[in-house]
């Protein structure tokens, strides 16, 4: 009997099968990775399909808008006073933004203004608001150099950390894109987008829109600025009417038994040597014309108290704890008072060199002397009110928590923290920016 191997015989069989088997093992991963590369290709000319049809979608969306803004020939008009809304809702349509808004470059550079701000949440517009050098100096000098400015932790940036904390935290924003708005290789102003999230896409024609925006902005603050007449009324001859209703006031319009709520401006000059500047043309100095407007404004708006004490100027109504026209009427007053210092100064060359606090609490107020009897005004009211001014920073206006509570649904504020009043103690105090 002869005996041989098996392998010898049919060996090669089972070899030939794991050699086969490694080659078809071989061959499916071959077919599944092309078979991967092949849906992966798919899927990606999917992807840039509809990226293209976005893409084009984006751009007639945007042909469309600029059609839209192009058209209306009062939108960039340096005269316009009406706020540009419709820039700011297509920049809010077209970033898919939370809130767009225009700003100003306003006491040369010193501080910013905003045009109008449009909320799409709210579906709200705010104008007025402003923002000082002051508080933001890494953020102006980036914007002032012409450099965009992009975050999107606005809280953590760099340069926007000021910003972040004064104007987006109280509002809930977080990222913010600030393009600035030249003219003439000057910076005039910036176009705003916080919370965008198609800044991407929109990108270009936001700073399309910027370059657009540059012939509103080119002059500045139009808004603010009143006539030439207006400066000259300080040269003509006071009437007697006038003159005793800025030097004496009618015990019967703060009366003592009102005392316990007093409604109180004092508007504090800070440079003496600014207030006798010489204005060009009229002559007068610019303490003499701004007083002279102060009166105006306080006769148009029936503010009764109008007494300048050195370099303060205190301006007082009775007021009932819950007699908010009283209120309004002051807080409409310290506004355009405040337009009106600012483009004072602006015009004179000088930066802003005031400061406007608001008060509304006890105060005394009763008629004092021998005749004629002088009518005198005094009590915690005043002192708040005074060290508001004080302590805001300038071109400001600075209340307390009494005064933001009663004109919280008429007026836009800034919270600007807590601050410490002599024999009151720490109380929270805002920044009064605009109506609403």
């Amino acid at each position: 009997v002869i005996v041989v191997p098996e392998d010898d015989f049919i060996g090669f069989v089972d070899s030939n099968s794991r050699t086969t088997l490694a080659m078809s093992l071989a061959v499916v991963a071959v077919a599944m990775i092309l078979a991967a590369l092949l849906v992966r290709q798919g899927l990606r000319g999917d992807r840039m399909l509809r990226a293209m049809l976005q893409l084009g979608h984006s751009a007639r969306r945007q042909t469309a808008a600029f059609a839209t803004l192009v058209t209306d020939r009062t939108l960039f008009d340096p005269r316009e006073e009406a706020p540009p809304h419709a820039l700011t809702e297509t920049l809010v349509e077209i970033a898919d933004a939370r809130r767009a808004s225009l700003w100003r470059l306003i006491q040369g550079g010193q501080a910013m203004r905003c045009e109008d701000s449009y909320d799409r949440d709210s579906n709200g517009h705010v104008n007025g608001l402003e923002l000082s050098r002051s508080e933001a100096p890494r953020f102006f000098a980036r914007l002032a150099a012409g450099e965009e400015i992009e975050s999107e932790d606005a809280g953590r940036g760099p340069h926007t950390g000021e910003v972040y904390r004064i104007m987006m935290q109280p509002l809930g924003s977080h990222s913010l894109l600030a393009v600035p708005v030249r003219h003439e290789a000057k910076v005039v102003g910036a176009v705003w987008l916080e919370d965008a999230r198609a800044v991407g896409s929109a990108r270009d024609f936001v700073r399309a829109v910027a370059n657009m925006a540059a012939a509103r902005l080119r002059i500045a603050e139009p808004v603010a600025r009143f006539s030439q007449a207006a400066v000259h009324v300080a040269t003509r001859p006071v009437s007697a009417e006038e003159r005793n209703w800025s030097t004496e006031l009618a015990p019967d319009r703060i009366a003592a038994d009102d005392s316990a709520s007093v409604a109180v401006m004092v508007l504090q000059l800070s440079d003496p040597a600014a207030c006798e500047y010489r204005l060009d043309g009229s002559g007068a100095i610019l303490a003499d014309s701004l007083v002279s407007e102060l009166q105006r404004l306080a006769a148009e708006r029936d503010i009764a108290y109008l007494k300048m004490l050195g370099h303060d100027i205190v301006a007082a109504a009775s007021c009932g704890r819950t007699d908010v026209g009283v209120m309004q009427r002051l807080a409409d007053t310290a506004l355009a008072a405040r337009d009106m210092c600012a483009q004072l100064f602006e015009d004179a060359g000088l930066p802003p060199a005031f400061r406007i606090g608001i008060e509304c609490g006890s105060a005394g107020a009763v008629q004092v002397g021998r005749e004629p009897r002088l009518f005198n005004l005094w009590g915690e009211a005043v002192r708040t009110a005074s060290a508001m001014a004080a302590s805001v920073m300038p071109g400001a206006i600075q209340v307390t928590e009494s005064v933001h509570r009663m004109l919280t649904s008429d007026f836009l504020f800034r919270p600007r923290g807590s601050f410490y009043v002599p024999r009151v103690g720490a109380v929270q105090t805002f920044i009064l920016a605009s109506r609403l």
